[in-house]
């Protein structure tokens, strides 16, 4: 019969053609996509497998973001058991330290007698013989001193590499929803969103003390509050809780410092406490991309645009290929007012995802700054498309300040219309206004957003469309509420 290829490591056995991972006896629960990246790696032992490589290999035909890459090696390392056969090669990819033996086996085949006779018992089965081609890179040279007498090859990897501390469940379930919800978290769209809020619940009811899915879960309210399709008052308390019950559970858990962080400088604009708790997930995890990223967004808003720059380009250089990562990139270049190195970002991002909403809004910002009125509603009105309607605000901004008024003053009535089926921020009606040059209308809607804690008023010291409010006293008066001045 056809021999069969397995790969083996340690205690685990790998096969290919049923897509199955075993840990001895035990079956090990891999989504196809995991199990897709552990195989390139493990085809691979002792070799840097880049990002792109991972990228194009996983996930040929589509546009995906880097950090789907990330969630799918964390959720090896968790299926793993927490150990160091994943290494991390900062800022370029992955490699496979643990040795890896090539298997080839025959089914055997089950021997019974021509004329079996009551007295004679029937064969037993025989064990599959394997055919071993060996890819042992690691210790060859400690084999070769003889070093190795009475140790498996992984009993010594095992020796020299300490168990890596896990934060992983032991249920096996909210893992698998815990990781769910992050691929969800990392498409950045308002439906995504609400799914992982799902996916997060669902792995929080499997398993009460898992620190990382209250994480998730403060990380996608945050994400919610932002779209301003809820009252921040609503969502931001909530995300605070879910972000402090994670501490209580890890204090020492990066993603949840960030995620309080976001918080304390988006909601409370307590800049002092975010850059705190910025700095500790950080220190804790310096290969997080999100908390440089957030990061990055905070000292922008602060104009430390130096920093913010420095801390953006960290985050890209974590996630080259994200489109977000790389469009905060430009949106901090664009509060620097670099409007032609914000333009390189955003056609940067557009190259690895056409679709990106959040890059469509952010071109428009740069388009309008520059002065190109039609390319500028051009791009919010793609970004608008995309987005299922959302963010018009921008759209009659733009209008307005290209002339087109009527168009303009029909998204305010609009906007004013969607506010009596659901929540619309206030700063959206605040921002057409101001394109308009209507500074009284302006203000009064900009107060109701300072008394919803819209988190878009970190923007006010840098956003250029704010400049037409700036010699007022009323706009002064705003930035020392928000602790900005």
């Amino acid at each position: 019969m056809e021999s069969k290829l397995f790969y083996h490591f340690g205690e685990y056995r790998l096969d290919p053609a049923e897509h199955l991972l075993w840990r001895n006896d035990q079956r090990i629960p891999l989504t196809p996509l995991v199990f897709d990246t552990l195989l390139v790696l493990v085809k691979s032992p002792g070799r840097l497998i880049t990002k792109e490589e991972l990228l194009e290999a996983v996930w040929p035909d589509s546009h995906v973001e880097e950090g789907n890459v990330t969630q799918n090696i964390w959720a090896l390392r968790r299926a793993l058991g927490g150990s160091g056969i994943i290494e991390t090669v900062p800022k370029r990819g992955y490699r496979f330290v643990a040795p890896v033996e090539e298997i080839w086996e025959t089914p055997a085949v089950e021997v019974k007698p021509a004329d079996p006779q009551p007295a004679v018992l029937s064969l037993p089965v025989a064990p599959p013989v394997p055919h071993r081609r060996t890819r042992v890179w690691f210790l060859a040279c400690v084999c070769a001193a003889g070093l190795v007498s009475g140790l498996s090859l992984w009993s010594l990897w095992r020796a020299q590499h300490k168990t890596v501390g896990t934060r992983r469940s032991s249920n096996v379930k909210a893992d698998l929803d815990y990781m769910q919800g992050r691929q969800q978290w990392n498409q950045r769209t308002l439906a995504g969103v609400q799914k992982a809020i799902e996916s997060f619940q669902q792995a929080i009811s499997e398993d009460s003390d898992y620190a990382l899915a209250y994480s998730g879960l403060a990380d996608s309210l945050i994400l919610l509050g932002a779209y301003g399709v809820y009252p921040p008052k609503d969502i931001f308390p909530r995300a605070r809780t879910a972000a402090l019950d994670a501490l209580k559970r890890d204090d020492s858990l990066a993603e949840a410092h960030a995620s309080l962080a976001a918080i304390q400088g988006g909601y409370d604009w307590d800049w002092t406490a975010a850059e705190t708790e910025f700095k500790k997930a950080i220190r804790l995890k310096p290969d997080y991309p999100t908390a440089h990223q957030w990061y990055a967004e905070q000292l922008s808003a602060l104009s430390r645009h130096a920093e913010a720059i420095h801390q953006a380009s960290v985050a890209v250089e974590l996630e080259p290929h994200s489109p977000t990562v790389i469009s905060v990139r430009g949106l901090v270049y664009y509060f620097a007012r670099r409007n032609d190195e914000a333009l390189v970002q955003y056609q940067n991002a557009l190259q690895f995802n056409a679709s990106h909403l959040l890059t469509w809004f952010f071109l428009g910002y740069v388009y309008e700054q520059q002065g190109q009125a039609e390319q500028a509603v051009s791009a919010f009105r793609k970004g608008t498309e995309l987005a299922g309607g959302a963010g018009i605000a921008h759209l009659g901004h733009a209008l307005a300040t290209s002339g087109r008024r009527d168009e303009a003053l029909r998204i305010i009535e609009n906007l004013k219309a969607q506010s009596a089926e659901h929540y619309v921020s206030p700063l959206d009606i605040g921002m057409v206004y101001i394109g308009l040059g209507d500074r009284e209308s302006a203000f009064l809607w900009m107060e109701r957003a300072y008394e919803d804690h819209s988190q878009w008023l970190e923007h006010l010291k840098v956003d250029p469309r704010y400049d037409p409010l700036r010699s007022d006293p009323r706009f002064h008066s705003l930035l020392k509420r928000v602790h900005l001045e």
